[in-house]
């Protein structure tokens, strides 16, 4: 007699809990050794001298505002007043699924947390309003199974065009490759790494991340879901 295993998809709210646990939990140091494996001790230290873990990044799909404070709140997040609008996210979601941008209420919401290094980042929660009966539920279903927004990034310390260039090509010679994402004008330089196509996960001994062993692409094995199966894209700024 056989029996038949369902799987059932982690929910926006399950997501959500592992994105901010994560954020909580990881270090720069170890957070880059998983991403990318092949960092000698030299160029670690580079890297961790000059960078920091900045945030952890998914899109989700509350219904309404009310939903996703309460959603905030699961996660142990404090719901800020109101979410900016993200343009970049939300043309990028009318490009992929052909879709009139003016159709689609994205926001962006950056509630900080407390990393076990005891640093202050934020999780980066995008968020699109998907009313009930608004056509939108086939949308959000191929984008939470896919996770195209969700990524990690990283702020680089006093940035300058020569270390910018040079970062990027120390990420490039470890299998990363440019993501062509927005980067944002601050301070602080951003650098993040992010993935589009997916695979199952694989677990990395003494990891708290998972990677595709021929690339190096990385994703937060507290995570459910998939994983990147494609090198993990970088993108730079100052």
């Amino acid at each position: 007699m056989s029996t038949t295993t369902t799987v059932t998809a982690p929910t926006d709210a399950e997501l959500l809990r592992a994105a901010a646990d994560h954020a909580r939990h990881q270090d720069t140091a170890a957070l880059l050794s998983a991403l990318l494996p092949g960092l000698d001790g030299v160029e670690l230290r580079a890297l961790t001298d000059r960078c920091r873990f900045a945030h952890t990044a998914l899109l989700v799909f509350p219904p309404d505002a009310g939903a996703l404070r309460a959603m905030l709140a699961g996660a142990g997040l404090a719901p800020e007043a109101a979410a900016r609008p993200s343009t970049v996210v939300r043309e990028r979601l009318a490009v992929r699924h052909g879709r009139d941008a003016a159709e689609l209420e994205v926001g962006i919401l950056r509630p900080a947390v407390t990393g076990a290094d005891g640093e202050q980042r934020v999780v980066e929660v995008f968020a699109l309003t998907v009313p009930p009966g608004s056509g939108l539920a086939g949308l959000a279903a191929r984008e939470r199974a896919a996770q195209h927004e969700a990524h990690l990034g990283f702020e680089v310390r006093q940035p300058d065009p020569l270390l910018l260039r040079g970062l990027c090509a120390l990420l490039a010679r470890h299998g990363a490759r440019p993501d062509g994402a927005a980067t944002t004008r601050t301070r602080t330089g951003r650098c993040c790494t992010s993935r589009r196509r997916t695979t199952r996960r694989r677990a990395v001994r003494g990891s708290s991340c998972t990677r595709r062993a021929t690339t190096g692409s990385c994703w937060p094995s507290t995570w459910p879901g998939t994983v990147p199966s494609s090198p993990p894209r970088c993108c730079c700024g100052s």
